[in-house]
């Protein structure tokens, strides 16, 4: 018998809106969604239940007993509570994204790119962005942190693209990334625990005559437990790599190149912003590997300048960045 009804309920919610049935009505005790419901082609993809309605969004309905607590809280005088007001404010419900094509003649108008974000609990937002509006100003709603996820593929024929990403919160800048590719590649960008604004910028460029580009492969493995890596080699790369984390891609560098390696302890606000103090708090060990071969191994230690300092060319084929807590 369950089997029966649920046969005659698959036939009527799935099988006949497919044959173009219209106005289709389905009594049902329950119905779950798993992701999102269309209503006259509006996307709700969460039911609010906060009465202070910071997590509101374009994409969401709020409940009557949310509105209801909220327009008596306003009603009475009451509003936000001052902790409310100083969450709101640190700690705000959506995430800015600023993309920009740097040089809009060189990179293709048909490579359009996709902006995958998420928020923690679960709301979605999509942007489709192309040269042809060559800065975009986005913006994605839900409870923080966020994360980012987007595919950018070198369409031109003759140029490297260059990325940039930086992501600021109330306090500082605490995420770089750099990146670059040739004709044919594709960069792929996964971002997580995200706050505030983040700036992406797509550049596109000739090499000149006298620049000797060689690909190395990175690893960069972050095993300390509050101290963040901070690479950069030359102009071509820059990067922060926080703890736990572990980065693994194709580099083009520059030949002959150098890299530096710092490390900062990083601490969380109350709110959930990260600072970056600029020093090691503990004894960190730093490992360089190339080509597998060790070559860099020493100690950085608690409250000092020390950073390793690696020169590199085009016989580097990988390089492994190892740090972890001494």
């Amino acid at each position: 018998m369950y089997r029966y009804i649920r046969n005659i309920l698959l036939w009527v919610v799935v099988i006949l809106p497919i044959l173009g049935v219209a106005q289709t009505t389905v009594t049902a005790n329950r119905v779950v969604i798993k992701d999102s419901l269309a209503l006259d082609g509006k996307w709700i993809k969460r039911i609010n239940n906060d009465s202070t309605l910071r997590t509101a969004g374009e994409q969401s309905v709020s409940t009557d007993g949310a509105l209801k607590k909220y327009i008596d809280k306003v009603a009475s005088g009451g509003g936000m509570s001052h902790e409310e007001l100083i969450e709101a404010h640190l700690n705000p419900s959506c995430l800015e994204v600023t993309f920009e094509y740097g040089y809009k003649a060189i990179v293709d108008s048909s490579n359009k790119i996709t902006l995958n974000i998420e928020s923690s609990d679960g709301v979605k937002t999509i942007y489709d962005v192309s040269n042809d509006f060559p800065l975009a100003i986005l913006y994605a709603y839900g409870k923080p942190p966020f994360s980012l996820h987007t595919e950018i593929r070198n369409n031109t024929l003759d140029s490297m693209i260059g990325l940039h990403v930086d992501a600021r919160n109330k306090m500082q800048r605490y995420y770089i990334y750099d990146s670059n590719s040739m004709p044919g590649d594709t960069m792929r960008l996964n971002l997580s625990d995200l706050r505030g604004t983040v700036n992406i910028s797509v550049n596109a460029f000739l090499p000149l005559s006298n620049q000797n580009f060689f690909a190395a492969r990175a690893i960069i493995k972050n095993l300390s437990k509050d101290h963040v890596i901070d690479l950069n080699v030359g102009s071509s790369v820059g990067r922060y790599v926080y703890p736990g984390k572990v980065d693994n891609e194709l580099h083009y560098l520059q030949d002959p190149n150098d890299f530096t390696i710092r490390c900062s302890a990083v601490r969380t606000a109350k709110y959930g912003d990260c600072y970056l103090s600029g020093l090691i708090y503990s004894d960190v060990r730093l490992k360089v590997y190339k080509n597998g071969a060790l070559v860099w191994n020493g100690i950085l230690s608690a409250f000092s300048n020390d950073y390793a300092s690696v020169s590199i060319d085009a016989s580097w084929k990988e390089y492994e960045i190892i740090l972890e807590d001494a």
